[in-house]
């Protein structure tokens, strides 16, 4: 089968054939393009150059599925050389079969796709012709067995010949610049700067224009250029611009500020910079900011130091002197200092006087005095000037007092025993001061004293120069009588009336003048019941005072009289129904009288212990009583007769929807009751192991229309309950209650 050659791009490639070892009978082959004389010719390659290209391979079907040599269905099948000859690249390509590839016709081709090639000839080959023989390998799945692979060879050829260049390219121009690199900041040169041009083209002659060398010797710029010409083009122009810059900055400080005397600045002074380049220029980010002297000083010097933008450095100073603070004049004033500035002692004004930075230069007035007499007011005045010109004055004004305020006081008033005052106190004072004036004044305040007690009232005065004066003023005052309280002490339940004995006492106390003497104020003891018993106690003070006070007692310690008519008999027993009604009072109390008439508590009447309580209060709480207990018996049952059996662990069996007649007899006592016996009927529905169970209604039914009743033939009590017709394999408890609350129950089962 002959294929076409599929594109090999820049490689002259003729088709190839298979070729090498001979397949398997009946195997799957893999087969070049047809080739020409048996090579594929890459025809005429320069040395040093590269060309590349592909080739490409087809698979064949040739054997039957059951030969181990055949590929498999939509098998993948690799093209891969099976060794990489020195200079070649030789790649790889693969193919995946048809679905339906074992059953395809013998000599059914495939395209198996390109496998680039490259072959690089290097520079000093040797011209001629070049010839390599390449084994490819097919390799993939195989229909019978893990792998079938098959070889297919190819032969390169090539011609290796010497290519002779032309002159593509245009001269090279170079420059060399001494100093190589600016020896400045910013790209500036700071010395003389050299620039050599060099033009080379070594494969055809050239021409140029503006090459020459030259220097730059003074501050400023130069721009040099160059161009060539040659059969391979021209070059440039290539230029180069270079920049000098030799000559420091201009640099000078200019001071601004209040100039005193002697070269000295009193106020704030200001130093700033004028700085200048004509060349490069003042590099910005050097130039130094304006400082200020704020504080006073002997000298402080300022520097600085700025750049251009070539790197020159230039550095300029200024020395300033400052004193803004006037000279300091401190006063002493030596002497006792009383209140508002006044002083009370001989007064010595000395002075201190100091200049912390220029020193002084004058003063004035500032010798030691003494004020040794009384005055309103005498001034004194230190004046100094130091050598910067700055001056101050310092004045002390002074006030001298000695004298203490006069202090004077009288009472008036009602006047009792002992000395004591029985009436209000009228207290008035004088107060004065014959020089500064007073300043002052505490606590002598003319007033009147009301108050019982005894009392010191201080009076303070200060005058203005803060002399000092003290006077006390006494007043003893009781207006007021003893004080008698009464306190009866005993039972009481509380009433105004004591239920024993009450023991009467007196607290007979006066605070302020005290109690000289008392009548009828000892203890006493009421001893037996009174309506009323008065006891009085009289008391007199120091200051002569008197009061008398009298308390009256009241004693009731008996109990009212109480009498009980009818009603039960203490600790009798009544059967259910039959409990007497409630007994009748009578009660009486012949000292402190009744609350309100007696009263009976009523019994419970039902089954259980009871009791009737009567009640009797007097007005002093004494509490009467008479107290009948008894107890009232339940009414019995014989239970359930046949045909229903009683017992605890016993459960009827019955049908469902049946009558089961229940019968039974109540006895009040021993007497069998044949009316009013109140009784209910409830059926429920309970487990029949007897548990009861949850929300269990009540499903008691009555035969027909009838009713509970008595039959005097039978001697007995009748009902005749219906069980339910749906109760089925379900269990009953049938319960009878009577009025008494007796109740008595039975078990059925229904079936």
């Amino acid at each position: 089968m002959t294929l076409l050659h599929r594109g090999a791009a820049g490689l002259a490639f003729a088709a190839l054939v298979a070729a090498g070892l001979a397949p398997a009978a009946h195997a799957d082959t893999v087969a070049a393009d047809t080739l020409v004389s048996g090579v594929a010719s890459l025809g005429n390659v320069c040395r040093g150059a590269t060309a590349t290209g592909s080739v490409g391979f087809a698979l064949k079907r040739t054997g039957s599925a059951t030969n181990g040599q055949v590929w498999g269905n939509t098998a993948n099948v690799t093209v891969t050389p099976t060794s990489q000859p020195s200079g070649m690249t030789l790649g790889s390509t693969s193919v995946t079969t048809p679905f339906n590839w074992t059953t395809l016709n013998p000599a059914t081709l495939i395209d198996a796709g390109d496998a680039s090639v490259s072959l690089t000839v290097p520079a000093n080959a040797a011209t001629g012709v070049r010839t390599v023989g390449v084994t490819y390998t097919a390799s993939g799945q195989g229909a019978s067995v893990t792998t079938t692979s098959n070889d297919a060879s190819v032969t390169f050829s090539w011609n290796v010949v010497d290519c002779t260049p032309a002159d593509t390219t245009a001269p090279v121009i170079t420059k060399v610049l001494t100093p190589a690199q600016p020896d400045g900041a910013n790209g500036w040169y700071r010395t003389d700067v050299g620039i050599d041009w060099t033009v080379s083209d070594p494969e055809s002659a050239f021409t140029a224009q503006g090459c020459a060398d030259t220097a730059l010797t003074t501050d400023g710029s130069l721009t040099s250029s160059c161009s060539a010409t040659s059969t391979g083009g021209t070059a440039g122009p290539v230029s180069v611009t270079v920049k000098r810059d030799a000559t420091p900055p201009t640099l000078e400080p200019v001071v601004v500020g209040d100039l005193g005397q002697n070269g000295w600045y009193t106020g704030a002074v200001t130093v700033s910079w004028k700085a200048g380049d004509d060349t490069s220029g003042v590099d910005l980010a050097t130039v130094c900011g304006a400082s200020t002297l704020t504080e006073d000083v002997a000298s402080r010097t300022f520097s600085c130091t700025v750049k251009d933008l070539a790197g020159n450095t230039a550095t300029a100073s200024a020395t300033v002197k400052r004193d803004a603070t006037d000279p300091l004049v401190v006063s002493h004033v030596g002497g006792t200092l009383g209140g508002g500035g006044w002083y009370t002692s001989d007064v010595e004004v000395t002075w201190t006087v100091s200049d912390a930075t220029s020193d002084l230069a004058s003063t004035t007035g500032c010798g030691a005095t003494t004020l040794d007499e009384d005055s309103a007011g005498t001034t004194y005045t230190c004046t100094a000037t130091d050598r910067a010109g700055n001056g101050t004055s310092e004045t002390v004004d002074l006030k001298r007092d000695a004298s203490a305020p006069d202090v004077s006081f009288t009472r008036a008033g009602l006047e009792g025993d002992n000395g004591w005052y029985r009436g209000p106190v009228v207290l008035d004072w004088t107060v004065s001061d014959g020089f500064s004036g007073l300043g002052t004044v505490v606590g002598c305040a003319d007033r009147t004293v009301t108050a019982d007690g005894r009392h010191t009232f201080p009076c303070t005065a200060t005058d203005a120069a803060g002399n000092v004066a003290q006077a006390s003023a006494l007043v003893d005052l009781d207006a007021t009588a003893p004080s008698i309280t009464p306190t009866a002490t005993g039972r009481t339940k509380g009433t105004a009336w004591f239920t024993g004995d009450v023991d009467v006492t007196w607290a007979v106390v006066d605070p302020t003048s005290g109690v000289t003497s008392s009548a009828g104020c000892d203890k006493v003891t009421l001893g037996e019941d009174s309506t009323g018993t008065t006891y009085t106690c009289s008391a007199t003070d120091d200051a002569g005072n008197t009061d008398s006070v009298s308390t009256t007692v009241k004693r009731d310690a008996t109990p009212p009289v109480l009498t009980l008519t009818g009603g039960p008999v203490h600790q009798a027993t009544y059967n259910f129904g039959d409990v007497p009604a409630a007994a009748t009072c009578v009660a009486s109390d012949p000292t402190s009288g009744l609350v309100g008439p007696c009263a009976v508590t009523a019994g419970p009447t039902a089954v259980g212990s009871g009791a009737q309580v009567a009640t009797a209060t007097d007005k002093a709480g004494n509490v009467a009583t008479d107290t009948r207990s008894y107890t009232v018996a339940a009414w019995r049952s014989d239970g359930f007769y046949k045909p229903v059996t009683m017992g605890a662990t016993v459960v009827n069996t019955v049908k469902a929807g049946s009558t089961v007649p229940l019968k039974f007899n109540v006895f009040k006592g021993t007497t069998a009751m044949t009316s009013g016996i109140g009784a209910t009927f409830v059926a429920k529905k309970v487990g029949c192991d007897g548990s009861d169970l949850a929300a269990a209604v009540d499903e008691f039914g009555t035969t027909g229309s009838t009713s509970l009743r008595y039959d005097a033939s039978g001697a007995q009590w009748v009902q005749n309950w219906a069980t339910p017709s749906s109760g089925k394999a379900s269990c009953y408890r049938v319960t009878l209650t009577t009025a008494d609350g007796s109740s008595t129950s039975a078990d059925f089962a229904l079936k």
